[in-house]
């Protein structure tokens, strides 16, 4: 019989936006959850993977040392990637941004036509770690403030911190790799593809991914390819606390000289308050 021993916890990366912001990056460590390991007890092979003290104490080192600022995190409610956010909802420190939207590259968002919809291919789901109605593409974003930062928080979407000339929106998948920009023509509905036909990426200036795979436009003021990504993508935005939002933008934090807010309002595919517990 297999006797399972948690892997150490080790720091998760922390991806630079700029000065006093940034984002963490690669929840790809396995986390296996309380009743995953009760099922487990009389298995002949137990895979390495965290249990979930040692996935919460791997969120603590990877913040325990950041520079003041502001972090944020986004993933979807799906396998590891949901797990995580149970996490992170369990953590100290951790806020979860208000809402949640589905991804518009993937998972068979074309089905949803509001609450109760069910995607006809996915399946009914019981974890709290996978959306019950089938849409594994839900994502939710959560932020986390290491305190004593002083001045304003700014943001670089400049070769330092972006890859300026990459073919596509995934040339931030692996570690090391400088992030791209928001690759507006990726996915999202026709009206994106007849603005922005598919084949060469197009690129928001100002916007660039957040997290890994995750679905979320991050960036600075709105977005300068306008409707194309504020009224298709989940997106989180901040610009200065003397500036009015447009109708459909909502704020949820001030900080770092900021106004904080998303777009879920205007997406026909985000639910404003979200109905996913994420608790273990």
């Amino acid at each position: 019989m297999g006797t399972f021993k948690a892997s150490p916890p080790q720091k998760l990366t922390i991806y630079p936006w700029g000065d006093g912001v940034g984002d963490i990056r690669y929840f790809t460590p396995q986390i296996l959850m309380p009743s995953e390991l009760a099922a487990m007890k009389d298995a002949s092979y137990v895979p390495q993977a965290y249990d979930f003290e040692s996935a919460k104490r791997a969120l603590e080192l990877t913040m325990k040392d950041a520079e003041p600022g502001i972090y944020f995190a986004g993933n979807p409610l799906e396998s590891t990637y949901g797990k995580w956010l149970c996490v992170m909802r369990a953590s100290e420190g951790w806020t979860q941004v208000p809402g949640c939207a589905l991804n518009r590259v993937w998972g068979n968002w074309q089905a949803y036509k509001g609450p109760g919809s069910k995607n006809t291919y996915g399946t009914d789901n019981k974890n709290p770690w996978d959306s019950p109605d089938g849409f594994n593409k839900w994502v939710h974003a959560f932020y986390y403030i290491v305190p004593g930062r002083k001045e304003a928080v700014k943001f670089d979407f400049t070769a330092k911190t972006r890859d300026l000339n990459a073919t596509n929106g995934d040339v931030d998948l692996h570690k090391g790799a400088k992030g791209s920009l928001w690759h507006i023509n990726y996915g999202g509905s026709p009206k994106v593809f007849a603005k922005y036909p598919p084949g060469k990426p197009a690129w928001c200036h100002n916007y660039a991914r957040l997290s890994k795979s995750c679905g979320v436009a991050m960036g600075y003021g709105l977005p300068d390819c306008g409707e194309a990504l504020d009224e298709e993508f989940y997106c989180i935005a901040a610009q200065e606390l003397d500036k009015a939002w447009p109708k459909g933008w909502n704020s949820f934090l001030e900080y770092g000289g900021l106004s904080w807010s998303t777009n879920l309002t205007k997406l026909s595919t985000a639910q404003p308050v979200c109905p996913h517990p994420m608790s273990i």
